[in-house]
């Protein structure tokens, strides 16, 4: 028996260091398969830029270029096109680890972009990593959709690689302008697709300060994060140049830039996004509201049977159900002095047409009160403006695709905003809903020439009477815009006192949703059109030739 007890004894020491050296080899398959990836963590925390950036260094698992590239990009697409799905207004990924990714500095401050960020919903559906706040980035071969703003934080060792890798894309595309034209996806030579602009592939035109050539390819995105850039100015109209990045993020649609993605920033939708997504006022009712699918609590409305009111919120009305006060005009400087609106602003003679409108409308018509105690965040001026039968809710400057706050607060007050700015706002909002003032911008440009861009300070060039000053006087501002504007806002000035001298007809413009685009709220505008550019742009080579584009090799740009 003690022979048998030594031999199960052995038998058990035995098999326990199999089990150890099992786990050893286990432990090492593991650490040298997943070694370029940790080696990539390594070096981002700790800062190496010399390792980070070596250029013959290969540490890429990616799938090879015949395989497709899977991400999340098309899940949230499907999602986003199922109508009948009440999360349509808020996709959420159901598997978190495989949402889009974008990768921002993070260092806060008055310079900080975070806030722009913020304020774009199509960001919503994203995971946010900061890098000055040294939350680790992903690696450069992972297989979700990555997009990196990095203009505060460019020596930062990710940035820098990242930069460095968009130069040594593996190839170019464009595209044939037959295949273009004939593509199911793009329409035109230069296309708006759901929110993003393609750049022209086929003009070779240097006037811009451009290489005729450079318009006429995009870089891939493979084994990088998609470059993400943000312009601000509007009122100047800058023409960028040289944006090095894939796409960036703008607040109109004119002004377009060559060899890069545009996509549009509807400001006006930041009025809800300021205010997070619950409450009264938050994002979530906010898009109900704006639509009609619920209550308005700013409006009032005479029932059709009895003739009682139904008044929805503490609006102030008069004893017949009617609002109490005419017209809200929301200024935030002093307006009994006009020309000090054009100090130390880029705006345009664009910017008197509200100041015009206000006039005409108050001497012809009835009086409309300006509101100069609305202080705070401008998103919130909507609560300064309850209980108005309208609101100015003008632009400071025309520019399609630049729609601001100002008419969503104008619809979030509960009366109808009278609107001037961008021409092409039916297509974001119902038009319906609201007054609008098209001023012919072949007026605009000739009154733009009497107060060129030129180098500050910027001086008026029509005759008057105070000549030996570089300001006119208000009053000689307003006789001078007064010849040009007038004929132009007396269509709008009577379709105001029309809506004004008839109930039915002014119930009619209040019940009309003001949005009729689910796209605009949800983000899907122009959060499809940002998925489509990325999937293009990241597919394999092979991928890209089915679908129309041509590949070229890196070298054709120099």
């Amino acid at each position: 028996m003690g022979k048998y007890k030594k031999i199960g004894k052995k038998s058990r020491v035995l098999r326990r260091l199999l089990a150890v050296g099992g786990t050893v080899v286990v432990v090492a398959v593991f650490l040298l398969h997943n070694i370029s990836e940790l080696e990539v963590k390594y070096k981002l925390l700790f800062a190496e830029p010399s390792l980070l950036s070596h250029p013959k260094r290969n540490t890429s698992r990616a799938p090879p270029p015949n395989q497709k590239r899977t991400n999340a990009i098309p899940s949230i697409l499907r999602q986003f096109e199922e109508n009948n799905n009440n999360n349509l207004f808020f996709p959420k990924d159901s598997n978190e680890d495989s949402r889009p990714i974008l990768v921002i500095c993070g260092g806060g401050g008055v310079d900080s972009y975070d806030k722009v960020f913020d304020t774009l919903h199509m960001f919503s559906n994203f995971t946010i990593l900061r890098l000055l706040q040294k939350q680790i980035p992903p690696p450069f071969n992972t297989t979700n959709p990555v997009f990196l703003h990095g203009e505060n934080c460019k020596d930062h060792p990710y940035v820098v690689e990242s930069m460095e890798r968009r130069k040594r894309s593996p190839y170019l595309v464009s595209m044939k302008e037959e295949n273009w034209t004939s593509s199911s996806l793009l329409s035109s030579p230069s296309s708006w697709v759901h929110g993003v602009h393609w750049p022209n592939f086929f003009t070779t035109n240097s006037s811009n300060g451009h290489d005729g050539n450079a318009n006429k390819y995009l870089r891939v995105i493979h084994e990088r994060p998609a470059i993400l850039k943000v312009l601000g100015e509007v009122f100047w109209r800058q023409h960028y140049r040289d944006v090095n990045g894939d796409f960036v993020v703008y607040r109109e649609v004119e002004t377009l830039i060559p060899n890069v993605l545009t996509i549009h920033f509807l400001q006006g939708v930041s009025t809800s996004m300021t205010r997070g997504w619950e409450g009264a006022f938050g994002f979530r009712n906010t898009t109900y509201i704006l639509q009609n699918t619920v209550a308005h609590p700013h409006k009032r409305f005479r029932d059709k049977g009895d003739g009682s009111v139904i008044n929805n919120s503490m609006v102030d009305i008069d004893d017949d159900g009617y609002y109490k006060k005419f017209c809200s005009f929301v200024i935030r400087f002093n307006s009994t002095n006009l020309i000090h609106m054009f100090n130390n602003t880029f705006y345009d003679t664009d910017a008197l047409v509200r100041h015009m409108f206000f006039r005409q409308l108050s001497k012809s018509y009835k009086p409309c009160e300006r509101v100069t105690n609305c202080s705070g965040n401008p998103y919130m001026s909507f609560k300064c403006m309850v209980g108005y039968k309208f609101h100015i809710t003008m632009e400071n400057t025309n520019l399609d695709g630049y729609v601001s706050e100002k008419l969503f607060n104008g619809a979030l007050a509960g009366g109808i905003p009278i609107y001037f700015g961008a021409s092409n706002v039916g297509k974001y909002t119902n038009k319906k809903s609201f007054v609008h003032c098209d001023v012919n911008k072949t007026i605009l440009e000739e009154m733009r020439s009497f107060y060129p861009r030129t180098s500050r300070p910027r001086h008026f060039l029509f005759n008057r009477s105070a000549s030996s000053s570089s300001w006119p006087t208000d009053e000689e501002l307003y006789t001078w815009a007064d010849g040009y504007l007038r004929p132009e806002l007396e269509p709008c000035v009577r379709r105001v006192m029309e809506l004004d001298g008839n109930d039915e007809l002014y119930e009619a413009t209040l019940r009309e949703p003001f949005l009729l685009d689910e796209d605009i709220m949800s983000g899907a505008y122009p959060l499809r059109g940002v998925m489509l550019a990325y999937n293009l742009l990241s597919s394999s080579e092979e991928e890209a030739r089915r679908v129309g584009f041509t590949t070229l090799p890196p070298d054709t740009l120099v």
